[in-house]
């Protein structure tokens, strides 16, 4: 006899449909691909659209720069930039 494992597998979602961790993803994956900042030492935590930054970056512009990015990402409705300028780990090699 064969049993199925017929186990639906649900996340919750925003009022948008997006769930947190898809926001979170987003707002990273636009940060990879902008060549002024370092996505790497940038964290991203989403709460119903809303986005809180961490981290640190080199400069005070890259710190306005990267809330600026995350606020145009689809879904995201507010940002709270809770980043740090100099102090701490940069992720690109010199």
């Amino acid at each position: 006899m064969d049993i199925t494992n017929d186990r639906l597998h649900v996340h919750a979602m925003g009022i948008d449909g997006w769930a947190d961790a898809d926001a979170e993803a987003a707002v990273l994956d636009a940060l990879i691909v902008d060549d002024e900042v370092h996505a790497c030492d940038v964290e991203v935590h989403a709460d119903d659209g809303a986005v809180t930054l961490s981290g640190v970056v080199e400069v005070v512009s890259q710190r306005e720069r990267v809330q600026r990015i995350a606020m145009a990402v689809p879904g995201v409705t507010s940002v709270v930039n809770d980043l740090r300028v100099g102090a701490g780990r940069i992720g690109r090699a010199p």
